[in-house]
């Protein structure tokens, strides 16, 4: 199973009993749960009994950090591994870091993962149709509306495709020769 991963200067610390807490607060923040499908606030017993059923086999959830600095909650979710398919979602854990491109280096990071390390072939994720940053996001690195859910869309994007994506493909080979 994966652990700690180091991509393009950014650590993606997996979800474990020891850090499992400190995403608790950063979910709750008005300006990260008011863009969730799930707006209510998250309890810490409801917390708690959350992390005791995540499977981690299906489940990736990471804290990513830059220079030693958490700036956002990054996951792989609802992974089908029949199908080779999974969820992505991600907020970052303080107004902060917005505007920063952190965002967008880490979700390149998490394809990476999806799609290299886990074996996946497609991703999807869902998004709230006034979240216009999100969904300008996630179309640039090459998902597409697939379903209309009424409050959210939901995207998808291949392997092939994200990696047939020429501004991907350019945005990654900058990435990786960053890290050398």
């Amino acid at each position: 199973m994966l652990g700690n991963i180091k991509l393009y200067d950014l650590i993606f610390e997996r979800l474990d009993e020891m850090n499992y807490n400190k995403i608790l607060d950063w979910r709750n923040q008005d300006f990260v749960r008011l863009n969730m499908i799930s707006k209510e606030i998250i309890t810490s017993e409801m917390h708690e009994i959350w992390f005791r059923k995540l499977n981690k086999e299906f489940n990736y959830i990471y804290i990513v950090s830059h220079n030693q600095i958490p700036f956002g909650v990054f996951s792989i979710s609802n992974i089908n591994h029949r199908d080779q398919i999974g969820e992505t979602g991600s907020y970052l854990v303080s107004k902060e870091f917005q505007n920063t491109g952190l965002s967008i280096i880490a979700g390149y990071g998490l394809a990476e993962i999806a799609f290299k390390y886990l074996k996946l072939q497609k991703l999807y994720c869902r998004v709230l149709k006034n979240n216009k940053n999100a969904l300008k996001l996630n179309v640039s690195q090459g998902f597409k509306i697939e379903q209309d859910q009424g409050e959210y869309y939901r995207l998808l994007v291949s392997k092939t495709d994200y990696y047939n994506n020429k501004t991907n493909i350019q945005i990654i080979n900058y990435l990786t020769n960053q890290d050398q």
